[in-house]
């Protein structure tokens, strides 16, 4: 048996065959895997973090129509109140001329 250091993966390789070029070859052949174990999440991971940005996208349209709402909620208030001002101010003087 002979012993991978790096990863400690055991590979059955007959005594005479362990020549430094062997050994580039099992080490190349375990990075080229786990390169392509990491290209396969780093593509998991992308998909869903494309995902992240729609939803959040969304969170964001949402927060800004929201906002805009609010704002138009408090224009309205304040022109109510002003009316209602207003119309007292007219129903005061109304009143005063009546007298």
């Amino acid at each position: 048996m002979w012993r991978a250091a790096r990863n400690m993966v055991e590979f059955a390789i007959a005594h005479q065959s362990l020549d430094p070029n062997n050994v580039f070859i099992i080490n190349h052949d375990d990075q080229e895997k786990n390169l392509k174990r990491l290209r396969e999440i780093n593509h998991v991971l992308a998909t869903e973090n494309e995902g992240l940005r729609e939803e959040v996208k969304q969170w964001v349209q949402q927060a800004i129509a929201s906002q805009r709402q609010l704002e138009e909620a408090k224009r309205h208030l304040k022109r109510e109140l002003e009316l209602e001002r207003v119309s007292k101010i007219a129903v005061d003087f109304q009143s005063a001329l009546d007298e």
